[in-house]
């Protein structure tokens, strides 16, 4: 399985497949997505993806698009930012310099319990009656 052209659903499942490559057990996907080690044991979800958006990518030049959407109370739908970061990270991003008026970026925690996941790795929080998300393209 090519780590450069995969990525999996959940947080979780990229760290399993990081962590299985990082210890050199091969891996398979099978036709539904599933990810198993060499001994046949599945580890994880996943999806193939164009090569160098993998989660491999990550600190070897992938790039992930993530745009942070607002879907407002008359269901609405509007681009509020992009980041070039990983949908979890973009979002918390985006909070820590629009709610929290925060610009320096070293500080920024990597967790914000406010935010949810969702599901396919998209992440989200609610503000009053609006919902703020992300779409996200490339690495995870």
């Amino acid at each position: 399985m090519n780590i450069y052209a995969v990525k999996g659903l959940t947080e979780k499942d990229d760290k399993a497949i990081l962590d299985h490559n990082k210890k050199g057990i091969e891996m398979t996907i099978d036709e539904y997505g599933r990810v198993f080690n060499e001994g046949g044991i599945y580890i994880a979800d996943a999806k193939e993806v164009e090569p160098g958006f993998g989660v491999g990518c990550w600190g070897k030049g992938g790039i992930a698009i993530t745009t942070i959407m607002l879907l407002d109370e008359q269901g609405e739908i509007s681009e509020l930012a992009v980041y070039t970061l990983p949908a979890k990270e973009a979002l918390i991003a985006y909070r820590q310099q629009n709610v929290f008026k925060n610009g320096n970026t070293w500080t920024y925690p990597s967790e914000d319990p406010a935010i949810r996941e969702m599901r396919g790795g998209e992440y989200c929080y609610f503000k009053g009656d609006a919902n703020i998300f992300t779409k996200s393209e490339g690495g995870r």
